[in-house]
Order: structure tokens, then sequence, then C-alpha cells
């Protein structure tokens, strides 16, 4: 589409602006002439933008290849995207750990910080303090000011009101009910903060760089400690009115007293009571080499669902029902979101993800003759990257939303 405009046309020049922009984002170093063919503005207004991008540090010229070999005439001009102009953050704040990832305006990874909060149970100011340093040394590994940053976006557990980033229902982080996330995480940096449910934030991570990109219609059911689901319609990500879509709640209503679990919780606390169950090997019944009760050395409270899988995948028995059990209750969440919203593609997220087939293969078979026989049912390829990844999505979303509208109009010539 064909901008151009007049001197006096300040919304034209900038999205005159904004066509090279994306033009050289999308692309490596580029000619004039490449992005006269890329965006159809005529070749003034472009080498007028170009100028002007190149004074506010959004464009630079690159040196000509000599290694290419001799040439007739002058080279041509080149020109590329500064991706490192400036910086966004990503973060996933769950109750025990939190991810930092320090991205470029690309979105490719500059650094990534992960640290465990120190207490479960610590306030909800004590928390965001340790946010806040967190969120400070990640930038600091990557050598980036703080000044530089030009927006974060933050995945947390809940129901996040879309108006002010407050967490006002279903959070799994002790006392983060009622948090204004936004504006604590502003505070004192001026940098703008997006606060997104994590389960969102993993369909927009799925869509964008992951196993879902391309599908229209899916479901990515976030499934480690408890259960969430982030709901893609049409292409566009459904919130609800007011942020709750996708909350599994509902679970705990039909009696049999299932609650909204994820696959990482149950496979660990089932895995623990079996462990609790089994005989003392002294006793004259001693586990079998990769057995469940071998794995954790015959300590309930060392299972994990890691250990479950891995148990399961070398055939012990006792996995194997644990495994049985959480893909029983792990189906009606499936079944119930593939019957109620007829998505083409459900994607089991988080670091169970890992688990690949030992998880699916029983999930499927469960669900045959329940579900459509048309919808998939995979695992992530992000893993427990997914929610950080989506948010580093969102961040540069908000960040190349506000590349041009700060900028004088004087600045932008066309």
């Amino acid at each position: 589409m064909k901008l151009e405009g007049t001197a006096t046309s300040p919304l034209l020049r900038r999205l005159n602006a904004r066509l090279v922009l994306e033009a050289l984002r999308g692309a490596g170093a580029m000619t004039v002439t490449d992005m006269v063919a890329a965006t159809q503005l005529s070749r003034p207004t472009v080498h007028a933008v170009v100028d002007a991008l190149a004074r506010i540090g959004q464009v630079r010229e690159v040196p000509d290849d000599e290694t290419a070999g001799p040439r007739r005439g002058r080279p041509a001009r080149r020109y590329e995207f500064r991706a490192d102009a400036s910086y966004v953050l990503g973060l996933d704040v769950g109750a025990g750990t939190m991810v930092v990832v320090v991205a470029d305006l690309r979105g490719e990874l500059v650094a990534q910080t992960r640290r465990h909060f120190p207490d479960l149970h610590m306030e909800a100011d004590e928390r965001i303090a340790f946010i806040r340093r967190t969120m400070v040394a990640a930038l600091a590994e990557a050598g980036v000011d703080p000044a530089d940053v030009m927006a974060v976006c933050v995945g947390a557990a809940g129901v996040v009101d879309p108006r002010d980033g407050a967490i006002r229902f279903s959070s799994g982080i002790h006392g983060f009910l009622e948090v204004n996330l936004r504006e604590a995480l502003e505070r004192g940096f001026g940098w703008p903060v997006i606060v997104e449910n994590d389960a969102n934030l993993a369909a927009v991570g799925e869509q964008r760089r992951g196993v879902a990109a391309g599908a229209d219609n899916f479901v990515v059911l976030l499934a480690g400690e408890r259960l969430g689901s982030g709901i893609v319609l049409g292409g566009q990500l459904v919130r609800g009115h007011g942020g709750g879509a996708g909350e599994m709640g509902f679970l705990s209503l039909d009696g049999s007293g299932d609650n909204a679990w994820g696959i990482a919780y149950l496979a660990r606390r089932l895995g623990a009571e079996a462990v609790a169950r089994m005989s003392d090997p002294d006793a004259g019944n001693p586990p079998r080499p990769g057995s469940l009760y071998e794995r954790v050395g015959g300590d309930p409270g060392g299972v994990d669902a890691t250990a479950v899988f891995a148990a399961a995948q070398a055939g012990d028995e006792v996995a194997v029902g644990v495994l049985e059990r959480v893909v029983d209750r792990v189906a009606k969440s499936v079944g119930t979101i593939a019957l109620l919203l007829d998505p083409e593609l459900v994607v089991i997220g988080g670091g169970v993800a890992a688990a690949g087939d030992v998880l699916l293969v029983p999930l499927r078979r469960r669900l045959v003759g329940v579900v459509p026989e048309r919808l998939r049912i995979e695992a992530s390829t992000l893993g427990d990257r997914g929610v950080v990844t989506g948010a580093v999505c969102r961040a540069v979303d908000e960040a190349w939303a506000r590349l041009l509208d700060a900028w004088p109009s004087d600045d932008i010539a066309g």
C-alpha cells in the first residue's frame, strides 16, 4: 500500500517510516532499490525516511562487503534495522521460580536469568522486590542499560484484569491476589509493563515460534503445577470479558473431587503416594533397577514428574499406574476443551511437554471416540519456555507500536 504523503502530513510520514522499518526488520541488509520494491514508496521518500531513521538510531548503513570481489562502479549503499537500538524484557513469574529474558527488537535472546524465590510463602512486597532485583540483574548480565528497555511483559498465573494488570482471581502465587503488577514493576524504571495470564502467553509463544505456527484455532494446555489454557480462535487470543477465559476451575464442579491441578502436580503427588505405599526393599521385595522407587531412593519427597515419566518409559508398573491415573484426569480437561471449542490442535505445554510420547500416546488413546479424529494433540516444542517466549513476543509488539509514536514528526521526513 503506497502512502507517501506530503510535507504537511506527519501521520503519513510516520506510516511511511513504519513501512520501511517493517521491510528492514523482516530482512537483512537492503539497498534503497530493495526498499522501494518492498514498500512501493518512491525513491525520494525512501531516501528521506532512511536518512531520518539513521539520525534517530533505528537504521544504520552496512559497510560494503569487500569479499564479494571487484565490481563496476560505485556499490549501492545498504542499510539494516538496528535490532540492538533498544531492548525488551519477558518474564515468567511462577510460585517458586521466575525467568527473565532480555531480547532485542527482533525478539532474539540476549540474556536469560532464572531465579528461585527464597520462600514460597513470601509476602507480595518481598516477592515484587525480588522480581525487580532479578530484572536489574538480567539487564546487567546482558550489558543493557535499563533506560534502553522499551517494553516489559510479565506472565503470571491467575485471572489478570486487562484494565490495570492486577491478578483478580485464582492465582497460584501466594499473596498475589489484587496485586497491581503493572504499577509495581513500572515504578522508578520508566518502562511500560504488560501483565498477562501465563497460559495466554504460552499460546502466543506457540503461535509465533512453536508447534502452533500456522494454526488459527488451537488451545495450549499449560499443565505444570496447575491447569490453565490459552485459547486462540480465528487467529485471535481469547481473553473473555474480564480476562478469565481458559481458567480450568470448572473441573471442581462435577462432584468428582478433581481440581485444576496440572500434570506435573498430579504426577508428583500420586507418585509420592505410590512410593510411600511400597514395601521396604530390605524386607525381601527389592525394587527393580530403573523403577520409580529406585530412582528416588525410596523417598516420596524425591518424586517429581520427570522421575515418574522416566520410570514409566522404562516399564515400571508402579509408574505406569500413576501415569494412567494422571492421563484419566487430564483427558477430562482435553476432552472438555475439544468438545466445547472444536480446535484443530491442543498443545500440552510447560515442562511436562518433555515427556513426549510417554504422555501423549496414552492420552490420545484415552480420547479415542471422545473427541473428533481430526483433532491433533501435540507436545509443545518450546517446553517450559513457552510462557517467556510469548512474553518476549508481546513485549516486542508493544515496543514496535511505540517505536515511532514518541518521535517528533519533523524528524521523519517524507
